[in-house]
C-alpha cells in the first residue's frame, strides 16, 4: 500500500438502530471520507454484524447503495467480517446477499469487488 492510498471499513454503521435514527450522520462521514482527494478504498464489510437480528437484502441496501454513490466499484473490497460475523449471521448468507445487492452492476465491476480491488489495493 503506498502512503496515497487508504482503506476503511464500509461500517460501523447504525444499521441496529434503524435507518432513521443514524443514518444521516453515517452518510454524511462516508460521503466526507469519500471526497477527501487521495485515492480511498472501502471495505463492503461489517454492515450485517452491525444489523440486527434476522437481517436480509433489505435491511443492508441502503447502506450498500450509499457506499456504491460514494465509491466506484474499483474502490470497493468485500470483506466476510470473518469470524466476528458469526456473532450475528453467517458467511454464506452474507456472501450470498452481497452478491445479490451488487448482481446489477458489470461483471467485471462485481468481480473487482470480489477480488481484484483487493489484488490491486495489497500488492498481490
Amino acid at each position: 500500500m503506498s502512503e496515497a492510498q487508504d482503506c476503511r471499513h464500509g461500517s460501523k454503521s447504525p444499521i441496529r438502530d434503524g435507518i432513521e435514527s443514524g443514518w444521516q450522520s453515517w452518510a454524511d462521514g462516508i460521503a466526507q471520507f469519500a471526497a477527501l482527494p487521495q485515492k480511498l478504498f472501502c471495505k463492503l464489510s461489517g454492515l450485517a454484524t452491525e444489523a440486527n437480528a434476522n437481517w436480509n437484502d433489505d435491511t443492508l441496501k441502503p447502506y450498500v447503495a450509499h457506499l456504491f454513490e460514494q465509491f466506484a466499484p474499483e474502490q470497493l473490497i468485500w470483506g466476510s467480517d470473518w469470524p466476528v460475523l458469526n456473532l450475528n449471521g453467517s458467511y454464506t448468507v452474507w456472501y450470498n446477499i452481497a452478491r445479490r445487492l451488487i448482481s446489477h452492476l458489470e461483471k467485471t465491476q462485481q468481480e473487482a469487488i470480489f477480488g481484484g480491488t483487493a489484488r490491486s489495493f495489497y500488492c498481490l
